[in-house]
């Protein structure tokens, strides 16, 4: 998380954590006509439609009054899914010995994509092994990481 979108994260968590859900992620996307900003909660119980809809409600607004995004932007509230996006170390721990599939910043060997059976997980870095080999990634590299869903 970069230092910029710390405080909006922190914002987002206060909000949703008071509604009793854990906040699960923050990301946020700007491009040229658009910004979206996606947040991802949990429960024990799983997340439903009105758990959504009520996280969106409170967030639309606290983030309308604390006016911490400039311009306009879409507001998406979700339930990480089958296919939960992993964003900390913690959540990378979790998931040791499950499939993931992850994307760096800077190749390696020249792949930016790595998929494969999670091995290890630290706060600085996370060991993938895929059919060919054990790949270790910096977690600060790290843009995208992502749960295979196991369906069988």
């Amino acid at each position: 998380m970069s230092q910029q979108t710390a405080p909006l994260t922190e914002l987002i968590k206060t909000i949703v954590e008071s509604l009793n859900y854990e906040l699960w992620g923050v990301s946020f996307r700007s491009r040229v006509r658009e910004q979206t900003l996606s947040v991802f909660i949990d429960k024990p119980q799983g997340v439903t439609l009105d758990d959504c809809a009520r996280v969106s409600r409170a967030l639309s607004q606290g983030l309308d009054e604390a006016d911490p995004i400039h311009g306009a932007y879409l507001l998406e509230v979700s339930s990480p899914g089958l296919d939960r996006p992993l964003f900390t170390p913690a959540q990378f721990e979790k998931y040791i010995g499950e499939e993931v599939r992850i994307e760096v910043r800077t190749p390696i060997n020249g792949q930016r994509r790595f998929k494969g059976r999670l091995l290890s997980a630290t706060p600085k870095e996370v060991c993938v092994e895929d059919k060919r080999q054990q790949i270790y990634l910096l977690m600060e590299d790290v843009l995208k990481a992502n749960l295979v869903p196991n369906l069988g």
